[in-house]
């Protein structure tokens, strides 16, 4: 950073209404007390870097939208408030199907964030069940839909190799996928 070239920052929002059987990520089902505390902990770090400019953006988890609308602002402010952020900075938040709502949506875009990643994970009902998750399919398309409304960007989520599924779900889960016209997959 002492070059002033522009960095790019990965936020890690250790926090998840729940874990998935597959999952290797640390996440810890919260209290709002230890969100609080993560986020004056992050205020803190973030405060050491001295608004470096920042070409691009992650924050992934856990789930960053599993936090409240509060909590997500005030993530979002920490950010506002100790990045420079390049005026075409790819600003990208991962998203679970069952914590999206248009409220997250609109503060999510507000402060600039201009790609969604959401976590379908499947689109069969009982693959969903059996990995862990906590939404349906019908979720999912629900979530792409109203994405889609405050982002030109979107991207899903889908795993593959899950025990037990076949060559012919994995197809079909690539062809709902497309139908959504997303603008990327993460498989």
């Amino acid at each position: 950073m002492a070059n002033n070239e522009p960095i790019s920052l990965y936020i890690h929002v250790p926090f998840c209404s729940g874990k998935c059987f597959y999952c290797d990520f640390y996440s810890i089902i919260p209290a709002d007390a230890q969100i609080e505390r993560y986020l004056h902990s992050l205020n803190i770090e973030a405060k050491i870097y001295c608004k470096p400019i920042v070409k691009t953006v992650y924050i992934g988890g856990g789930t960053p939208t599993s936090l409240s609308t509060r909590q997500l602002e005030a993530l979002c402010k920490i950010i506002q408030d100790h990045f420079t952020l390049e005026t075409r900075c790819e600003f990208t938040i991962e998203a679970n199907p069952d914590s999206i709502t248009k409220t997250k949506l609109e503060l999510l875009k507000n402060f600039g964030l201009n790609r969604i990643s959401i976590g379908a994970q499947s689109f069969d009902d009982n693959m969903l069940k059996k990995i862990g998750r906590r939404h349906n399919v019908k979720e999912v398309i629900l979530s792409v839909e109203s994405a889609h409304k405050y982002f030109d960007n979107v991207s899903l989520d889908l795993i593959f190799g899950l025990p037990q599924q076949s060559i012919q779900q994995l197809q079909n889960d690539l062809e709902e996928a497309v139908k959504l016209n997303v603008q990327h997959l993460s498989c």
